[in-house]
């Protein structure tokens, strides 16, 4: 039976990647968020509770 090598260990240039993605995924996250006094939030609220057809419109 023949061994294939098989690389096993992950560049630093993947790692860095993937570290740069998360953090940027992160801070997104914490910008984009929901805040509980957001006024979008609010906004989209009282258009939920509005006319059906606008609330069909948005789901």
């Amino acid at each position: 039976m023949t061994k294939i090598p098989v690389k096993t260990r992950i560049p630093i240039e993947a790692w860095t990647i993937a570290l740069l993605v998360t953090l940027f995924s992160l801070i997104s996250s914490a910008i984009h968020g929901p805040a509980s006094n957001d006024a979008s939030t609010v906004f989209h609220a009282k258009l939920m509770q509005a006319d059906p057809v606008v609330t069909s419109a948005i789901r």
